[in-house]
């Protein structure tokens, strides 16, 4: 189940059928015309280039103190 201000998976803005409107940041569907980006249909087929993946959290613990006396 997904958690509150979670984001389904099955949206229209990762599905391979849709295309991106540039001025306004909608979707557009072959099926079902101009949608939102978060618009969930049945017609759904997952396209993972459209993904852009989380960028990872710096190891704190890795990173060193540099002095700028050196």
């Amino acid at each position: 189940m997904k958690h509150k201000g979670e984001i389904d998976d099955r949206i229209c803005k990762f599905c391979e059928k849709s295309n991106e409107i540039p001025l306004t940041g909608n979707m557009l569907c072959p099926r079902k015309g101009i949608v939102d980006p978060l618009y969930v249909c049945g017609q759904f087929k997952y396209d993972p280039f459209k993904r852009i993946p989380k960028r990872p959290k710096p190891d704190t613990d890795r990173l060193e103190m540099i002095s700028l006396d050196d």
